[in-house]
């Protein structure tokens, strides 16, 4: 296996070897020698980039509030602007308030949305890509946004690419809350969704100038909690919007789609992307890969071996592997740990590099 071969399958042919990577941020020392020695072996390195691209929110100020005690802290977090104040609220490092939970909270996102700039800065993408040379791939996965502070700091967060829906649903609203509120059709989720689209398209134009071939949305798709015709007018004519900016440049476009696909197999197929990563087969997902090449042919499978499958016995986990690499076939498709990295990695990530090696 080797980067050739990763390149060769993003771009849908047929490697020598199926690529098997893993992604960068889940591993604490790279340096450590039985990590060394699963890259002699082959095993490649996903990083995923929010350095290259800078969000600025202007015309809002950020401030962030501490009580408690260690362990039971309170932390409240808020955006001031001129229109109002949104906040979400962490009570012993859990989420227990979304920045979306009224209607006014929507209104403010909205005008926050309108009032972000986009910055591409290249050069650090080329630096991140030049140090990890041919041991993987740097994957432009998110941004970071800017905002001031009172005190005329400036306080950065990493955020995900995600589509103006999911980006609601995903990092904004939380579950409950967006379910009730797209179930309900609250008119200023939808004019924050169109907020959303335009800010989408700027950070588009800058994907579109940048030198990285591949660009990756992190969907985290739960189509139980769209529907299957939301995802048709919602999502389907982003994805197009999209592609009209980034196929011209050449880049690829890839969808993180982890969950259970069949009820959107065939709007799937019509969506304008190449790639779909961090695939799963069941029980997390409900197709296999044969049912996935069946209704996307033209498409390029990024696999996501189950997390289960790593416990399995040495043969059993032999065998899986096997199976999912038949089904697959070998044009077009990879595999790899997108969710989360087994305990015994040490003794299964060696399992699965014999496999692929075959």
């Amino acid at each position: 296996m080797s980067l050739f071969d990763l390149k060769t399958v993003l771009a849908g042919g047929t490697p020598a070897h199926t690529p098997y990577t893993v992604y960068g941020s889940m591993i604490k020392d790279r340096r450590n020698p039985d990590w060394q020695q699963l890259f002699e072996r082959g095993l490649l390195i996903i990083d995923h980039d929010h350095d290259m691209i800078c969000c600025r929110e202007e015309g809002v100020t950020w401030s962030e509030e501490r009580s408690g005690s260690p362990g039971a802290e309170r932390v409240v977090q808020r955006k001031t602007t001129p229109i109002g104040v949104i906040e979400q609220v962490y009570e012993c490092g859990r989420k227990v308030r979304h920045w979306l939970a009224n209607p006014d909270d929507y209104r403010v996102m909205a005008w926050i949305m309108r009032h972000t700039t986009v910055e591409l800065h290249a050069e650090l993408w080329e630096k991140a890509s030049f140090d990890l040379g041919n041991k993987g791939l740097v994957i432009p996965v998110g941004y970071h946004t800017i905002t001031k502070t009172a005190e005329g700091d400036e306080h950065r967060r990493d955020e995900a690419t995600r589509s103006p829906l999911q980006k609601i649903n995903v990092d904004w609203a939380g579950t409950e809350q967006f379910c009730m509120d797209v179930g309900s059709e609250l008119p200023e989720l939808f004019d924050l969704y169109n907020a959303g689209v335009d800010f989408f398209t700027r950070l588009n134009n800058a994907f579109a100038a940048c030198p990285a071939p591949y660009i990756k949305y992190l969907e985290n798709l739960t189509i139980s909690m769209i529907g299957t015709r939301r995802y048709e007018e919602l999502l389907l004519p982003v994805y197009d919007k999209a592609a009209d900016v980034l196929d011209p440049a050449g880049k690829k476009l890839m969808v993180h789609f982890d969950g259970e696909l069949q009820a959107i197999a065939p709007a799937i197929s019509r969506g304008r992307f190449h790639i779909i990563e961090s695939l799963t087969e069941p029980p997390e997902g409900n197709m296999l890969y044969d049912e996935c090449r069946a209704a996307w042919p033209g498409k390029v499978l990024w696999g996501n071996l189950n997390l289960g499958c790593y416990s399995l016995l040495p043969d059993e986990l032999r065998a899986e592997v096997r199976g999912r690499l038949e089904r697959a076939g070998r044009q077009g498709f990879a595999l790899e740990i997108s969710e989360y990295l087994p305990d015994n990695w040490r003794l299964s990530l060696p399992i699965v590099l014999d496999e692929v090696e075959k």
